[in-house]
This record gives C-alpha cells, sequence and structure tokens, in this order.
C-alpha cells in the first residue's frame, strides 16, 4: 500500500496540525502528538507517517543556521510537493499549508525576506511528471499561494503583491522508460511542450 508521510531536511522542527487544531510534532521544548493517524518513523528525525486526504499545515522553526528541504508525499494520491533550499535561521518560523489534494500550498513566514522553490510530482499509470517553480519571493507579511491542475497542464501564484518573475519547468517520463532505466536500459526522458516557461500565469 502506498504511503503517505512528511519529511524535514534541516537544522530544524516540525509540528503538522489539521484545520481542527489537532497536532503532531515538535517545537522547541513542546511536543503534540494528538493528530489522528501519525507516527514518527523508527529511528529516523523529522520523518512522520500520516494520512494526506485532509488539508494540514506544517509549522517549520529553526534551530540553527542553513536551508531546509520539506516534502509532502502522498503515495495513496500519487502527487507530492517538495519546497527546496528554503533559508532557514534559528529564529525561523515558516507556516506551508496544503489542501485540495496537494493541488495547493501556501507559505508564509516571520523572517524579512525569504527565497522558495518547489516541485510538485505527479505519478499516473503511464507517465510521471514533475513541475518545477524557482524565483517565489516572500517575506513577513506577504504570504503566496500556489495552484497546479491535477496532471500539471496550469499553475498559478498569488502573493497579493506586485508581479514577480518565476521560472517554470515542466518535464516527464514514462513508467515504461522509468522501469527500463532502473534496469539499465538508457533512453532518455520525455520533455513536454511548455518546458522552461520563463513566467507563471498572473
Amino acid at each position: 500500500m502506498p504511503l503517505d508521510f512528511v519529511f524535514l531536511l534541516s537544522p530544524a522542527t516540525m509540528v503538522v496540525k489539521d484545520a481542527e487544531g489537532r497536532r503532531f510534532g515538535v517545537a522547541g521544548r513542546r511536543a503534540w502528538a494528538d493528530l489522528p493517524g501519525a507516527i514518527p518513523a523508527i529511528g529516523t528525525d523529522n520523518l512522520y507517517l500520516l494520512p494526506l486526504d485532509r488539508d494540514l499545515e506544517i509549522s517549520v522553526h529553526g534551530t540553527g543556521e542553513g536551508t531546509y528541504k520539506l516534502g509532502v508525499v502522498a503515495g495513496s494520491l500519487g502527487r507530492s510537493v517538495t519546497l527546496i533550499d528554503v533559508p532557514v535561521g534559528p529564529d525561523t518560523h515558516d507556516r506551508v499549508g496544503i489542501s485540495a489534494e496537494l493541488g495547493e500550498v501556501s507559505f508564509a513566514t516571520d523572517d524579512r525576506d525569504k527565497s522558495v522553490s518547489l516541485v510538485y510530482g505527479v505519478q499516473g499509470d503511464r507517465d510521471v511528471r514533475a513541475l518545477t517553480v524557482t524565483g517565489l519571493q516572500t517575506g513577513a507579511g506577504s504570504p503566496v499561494t500556489m495552484r497546479a491542475a491535477r496532471n500539471l497542464s496550469t499553475f498559478e501564484r498569488d502573493t497579493g503583491g506586485p508581479e514577480q518573475q518565476l521560472t517554470v519547468g515542466l518535464a516527464a517520463t514514462t513508467v515504461e522508460d522509468s522501469v527500463q532505466r532502473r534496469l539499465g536500459r538508457r533512453r532518455s526522458g520525455q520533455r513536454l511542450p511548455g518546458a522552461g516557461l520563463d513566467r507563471a500565469r498572473p
């Protein structure tokens, strides 16, 4: 059975909260464990197994200087969202909201300025697609919301502020291709029309 899980690679901790305020995770000296279905992975920090068929907010609390990678992987839905190379410091408090079966992602931070990149992933019966977005700028008081279609055919972002120049890339490979690569037969992956778009829809 496909797994649903959330992971964080960073000098930070995280707390996952649902719409009813139930939480799971650690922030500072506080810990919560009342989110139904959530359990920690044995022997690994910041890896939580939990159902992702609901709206959730993930809070990232910095414990040192560096960057973080936050992944939300819904194997049951065949979708994933990963935030990559996000700056983090000891006072960082970021909030990442996921909804609409990972089709909508919101990001808010208490840091003054922050650059965010993310990757949407979708696995279908015949192909695997990835949508990469770089150049999202945000900061305290300037949350951003991103939406992607189920098949990643469209992407929208809403910052509530001035337009931003983004880089959006779309790529895909067939499931057969992926299997053959793992077996050692090299074939080039397919690239979808529209890859390398230099800005998202306003």
